[in-house]
């Protein structure tokens, strides 16, 4: 109902269907938009950690975060090593990582 509500969600009666709208289903297939929705979920989850760290200055152990913030951090920046570090490898490098 709330997505129907805010227009995310349009219901065809004639059918019985529901749809998402087409700016939603963009964003839903976009990895990028995928991986911050998880790095964002993961900083709510740690919301009362975090505060309590930054108030104590002790701070956050990398891996006590919330496992969508490993997998968000791995699909927002894999493009960047995909496009930029892998191509600039040295070739044998390269022909090592690729061989296995």
């Amino acid at each position: 109902l709330c997505m129907a509500s805010n227009g995310m969600l349009a219901h065809h009666p004639e059918t019985d269907e529901f749809a998402i709208c087409a700016n939603i289903k963009s964003a839903l297939a976009d990895e990028g938009t995928l991986a911050l929705a998880g790095i964002a979920i993961a900083g709510f989850a740690a919301h009362e950690r975090l505060v309590k760290a930054y108030k104590s200055g002790d701070g956050v152990d990398w891996g006590e975060n919330h496992c969508l913030l490993f997998s968000g951090t791995r699909r927002f920046f894999a493009p960047v090593y995909e496009g930029a570090l892998v191509p600039n490898l040295p070739e044998d490098v390269r022909t090592a990582l690729e061989a296995g």
